[in-house]
């Protein structure tokens, strides 16, 4: 089992940070393209201004700028191991199935090759969208407090719930589900072809629908169904536990992760903690919370996971950085120190 962590490739992807993850023992990164902070690490930029338009603005990757962007994470003895958050326009009309989504399915599958060919072998999505949202992933409150003052996110339905209809109004489960198989059958066989992983993250909450939009990844029968769909290594899911722990009651969580590992199903793992349920949850430090993480950890190991962990989400504490950096910190020693003890 191995030790990642996650940059934005807008905001917060330079090569000091870079450095001192590699430092603290993490072996691999994964980049989110279309995302970005609010502000910038004042790092050295470990790529170009221009790649990063090319990558998050074009509408397909090409090898020669994913060469360039693996050469970058390589520079710091790291693996880039994955993208994610391919950026909404690429996929809009895929998602509602609506028509133009052949053309932006080709080039899905040209873009999957190019990852094939530059040797990044998984891509990170999902099948929501977050339009009408206050803040990332509906997510009602970022600054909560937690242990020591620290900040945290959190949810609460009962403040979301009632928010109004974006220019998308009602979309159905039944609606997804089709989009979804189309696409699956469309590209799984493409990526199997270029060795590279589709990783599907669960929705963030799981809540049937919000703003009158379905969430349909949002339980472990969902993610079944969706690998019933293309039954092969190239269909497989991003297991973020902090969504699977909202999910489940906590004993159930450990039987889903032996589930899922079992089945061969998991490209990588965000391991983090949570308090409360998909209703009401708050992102916990991970030594605290619902999840008992050393349990967690045994339980991927004797499932046979032999992958990468990454910490996600993370909790904001005294005199960080927008990064992250100290909180980080404490999650990549915490996850190496959990591995080392044989959990």
């Amino acid at each position: 089992m191995r030790i990642g962590d996650r940059f934005f490739l807008k905001g917060a992807f330079d090569r000091e940070s870079l450095a001192f993850i590699r430092q603290l023992g993490a072996e691999g990164a994964t980049i989110n393209i279309a995302g970005e902070l609010a502000g910038n690490v004042e790092g050295t930029r470990a790529v170009s201004d221009a790649l990063t338009e090319r990558l998050r603005g074009d509408a397909f990757w090409r090898v020669e700028d994913l060469v360039e962007l693996r050469a970058a994470v390589e520079e710091s003895g790291l693996e880039l191991f994955g993208l994610g958050h391919t950026p909404p326009h690429r996929f809009a009309k895929i998602l509602l199935g609506l028509a133009g989504r052949d053309e932006e399915i080709e080039n899905w599958c040209r873009s999957l090759r190019a990852m094939g060919e530059a040797g990044i072998p998984i891509l990170q999505y999902g099948w929501h969208v977050n339009a009408g949202a206050r803040h990332v992933n509906w997510h009602t409150r970022v600054d909560i407090p937690i242990r020591g003052g620290a900040r945290a996110e959190g949810f609460d339905h009962a403040v979301a719930r009632d928010a109004p209809l974006t220019e998308m109004g009602v979309v159905a489960d039944d609606q997804l589900w089709e989009s979804l198989g189309y696409f699956l059958r469309a590209v799984v066989p493409v990526a199997e072809a270029a060795g590279v992983r589709m990783a599907m993250h669960p929705a963030d909450p799981q809540v049937p629908a919000l703003a009158g939009v379905a969430r349909i990844m949002r339980s472990p029968e969902a993610f079944d169904r969706m690998l019933d769909i293309c039954p092969i290594p190239a269909n497989a899911i991003n297991f973020c536990q902090g969504c699977f722990t909202q999910m489940l009651p906590a004993e159930q969580l450990y039987s889903t992760i032996a589930h899922f590992a079992g089945r061969g199903a998991i490209a990588f793992v965000h391991f983090r903690n949570v308090t409360g349920d998909r209703e009401r949850f708050v992102e916990a430090f991970w030594d605290e919370g619902k999840a008992d993480m050393a349990r967690a950890m045994a339980t991927y190991r004797a499932a046979g996971y032999r992958g990468y962990f990454t910490p996600d989400h993370h909790p904001h504490v005294i005199g960080d950085t927008v990064w992250g950096h100290r909180s980080r910190g404490f999650a990549l020693g915490y996850m190496r120190g959990l591995m080392q003890a044989g959990a």
